[in-house]
């Protein structure tokens, strides 16, 4: 299934709206204005939930000019990839079949401000802050981010890249199959409790399995910084919400192998494929593990961003 763009995201004017109507809607329930934010300051950190389990493998630190790489060995396994055909508001891409994903690592976080500051020298961010996620950077960016790691890192002998889409999906279910990873413990719904998305006072999601919804909390409104909310039980963060995440796969809309396989196509009119929702997502089935986006490698927005893997 393709997406304009606008399925995408919210456009700049888009969330501008949304932004006055959530601000009107606080003033009528607090009779308070909230102060006036500017990018550049520090975003305050939401609450963070301690972790109840972390299955976690070892955990590799890899520094660069001065900045720490964490990632976290992943033991690979067979699992169902996709969707049963029960799920509510699934995409039609999403059929379920069985996948086996070989041992990996994963980024614990999202890569972040200072770490691309580091490899690249430079911000290309909307929201600033060097813990928060590197945004607006499309897929091309983020090639040659890896590459210039990677000759950075080439004694190591383990090459960085972006995950592939099943082992993004793998790592995001850590062993689950419900329809959300269950921070609840339950797994048929998700609140701004254990993810970064965009909720508003009286709004109610068209999500509807098991009455699940935003419940009343007031979103962030931006990106995060990457240690935020509950870690899913393999210990990464923010796998839903925050920033939608590149892989390194090209969409197939009838799954075909590709999902297992990274592009070696330089073709820009190839589409590859997103993962995970963002902080500017106000449709919860937007955040579900199997939720699949795809565009093209050129597009930016200050709600994409990425995680590495290598073997």
């Amino acid at each position: 299934m393709r997406f304009a763009i606008t399925d995408l995201k919210l456009g700049r004017q888009s969330r501008v709206l949304m932004a006055v109507i959530a601000l009107v809607t606080t003033f009528i329930f607090t009779n308070d204005w909230s102060s006036e934010e500017n990018h550049t300051q520090p975003v305050e950190k939401p609450e963070i939930i301690k972790p109840t389990e972390n299955a976690a493998l070892a955990t590799e630190t890899i520094t660069v000019n001065g900045v720490d790489f964490e990632m976290l060995a992943i033991k690979g396994d067979r699992f169902q990839m996709g969707s049963p055909d029960d799920e509510p508001e699934r995409g039609s891409d999403e059929k379920q079949h069985e996948i086996t994903v070989a041992d990996f690592q994963m980024g614990k976080y999202e890569v972040t401000q200072s770490q691309w500051q580091a490899v690249m020298n430079n911000n290309p961010a909307y929201f600033k802050g060097d813990d928060l996620p590197v945004e607006q950077v499309n897929w091309d960016d983020v090639q040659v981010f890896i590459s210039r790691l990677n000759q950075s890192t080439e004694k190591t002998g383990h090459k960085f890249r972006l995950p592939t889409e099943a082992e993004w999906e793998y790592a995001a279910r850590a062993k689950t199959n419900t329809p959300f990873y269950p921070y609840d413990g339950k797994g048929d719904c998700i609140t701004a409790t254990y993810a970064n998305f965009t909720t508003y006072p009286n709004f109610k999601s068209d999500y509807n399995n098991k009455n699940c919804g935003a419940k009343n909390q007031n979103s962030v409104g931006k990106t995060v910084v990457v240690n935020s909310y509950q870690p899913n039980a393999f210990g990464l963060y923010n796998m839903v919400g925050n920033v939608w995440e590149w892989t390194c796969s090209v969409y197939v809309e009838n799954y075909d192998g590709s999902e297992k396989e990274c592009s070696s196509n330089n073709n820009a009119n190839i589409r590859l494929v997103l993962r995970g929702g963002a902080w500017s997502i106000y449709e919860l089935f937007y955040l579900r593990s199997a939720k699949r986006i795809s565009t093209t490698s050129g597009e930016r927005s200050d709600n994409i961003g990425f995680r590495l893997s290598r073997m």
